[in-house]
């Protein structure tokens, strides 16, 4: 292995989410150090990128081409969550509080990194809609600029179809205290305020 092969280790390394490079630096320099660790990682990177796909369905990872959610007839197939990740999917299938399907975007709409809704799975949206019995769209977008941009297209261009258009609340977590929320926290729930005699 020569220096380039290691600079180039770290340069790939680098650019994996959340990493700098000084991250990728320190990462490269541990699988050299503990060179049986980083060749079972290449084994089990090649094998997993061979045989890990995308639902062609929902757009989530599984081994097979319909993943095992869309395949399980035990969900509820007229309850469908939007979300942007499959991260997210992953997420809220820990939680166990969504029985029903899910509908992956593959990012945000963002005028910043240069992603507007045809870079965004939308259309298979709109086509599952038409084509199966969803009663129910729930719009799991992030609370972020970006997230509550594609939430509020999502909703526009769903807006004539004959279905309950719903969107997860965000605002103050469970055990928090107000003097800790940042402004947008707190805007957020403020607006999505509900009556207290329904919550009882």
């Amino acid at each position: 292995m020569s220096l380039d092969d290691l600079s180039n280790l770290i340069e790939i390394v680098s650019k994996l989410p959340g990493l700098g490079r000084r991250s990728g630096q320190k990462i490269a320099l541990y699988l050299m150090q503990n060179k049986q660790l980083g060749i079972s990682l290449c084994k089990i990177l090649d094998k997993a990128i061979l045989s890990v796909k995308s639902c062609e369905n929902c757009g989530n990872l599984d081994v097979g081409n319909i993943c095992s959610i869309c395949s399980n007839s035990n969900r509820s197939r007229n309850l469908l969550c939007v979300v942007e990740n499959v991260q997210d999917v992953w997420v809220l299938e820990r939680s166990r509080l969504h029985d029903g399907v899910y509908h992956v975007l593959g990012g945000a709409i963002s005028a910043i990194g240069g992603r507007g809704p045809d870079d965004l799975n939308i259309q298979k949206l709109i086509e599952r809609i038409d084509k199966e019995n969803i009663k129910e769209v729930i719009i799991a977008t992030s609370a972020t600029l970006d997230g509550e941009s594609t939430g509020h297209y999502i909703a526009d261009i769903l807006e004539e179809k004959s279905i309950e258009i719903t969107r997860i609340a965000h605002g103050i977590p469970m055990g928090a205290e107000l003097d800790r929320m940042d402004d947008g926290t707190l805007r957020l729930a403020l607006q999505m305020r509900k009556n207290w005699r329904e919550e009882i």
